[in-house]
């Protein structure tokens, strides 16, 4: 007994990777990619990158996403939110 031909089934949609994942992943400093401490065991991730020094500068407006989520250090400004590089 033939088969019946299978219903045209459109290719599954796959999506793009986020270029910007690495930057915008927690526990990791947006400037030089290195891992943040906590604050304690079990606590938050430190505002401050020991690595580079870059710190979150709660001032500082991301002119993409419009969040103040911009890590400012001596390699530049980034924003951890959009992971996009931010002018002064």
């Amino acid at each position: 007994m033939p088969y019946p031909d299978p219903p045209d089934i459109p290719p599954p949609h796959h999506h793009h990777p986020d270029r910007y994942a690495q930057v915008k992943q927690s526990g990791v400093c947006p400037l030089c990619l290195s891992k943040l401490e906590k604050t304690r065991k079990g606590g938050r991730y430190q505002w401050r990158c020991s690595a580079c020094s870059a710190t979150r500068r709660r001032d500082l407006l991301c002119g993409s996403c419009g969040t103040h989520r911009v890590w400012y250090g001596k390699l530049g400004a980034v924003c951890k939110g959009c992971g996009k590089a931010v002018t002064l």
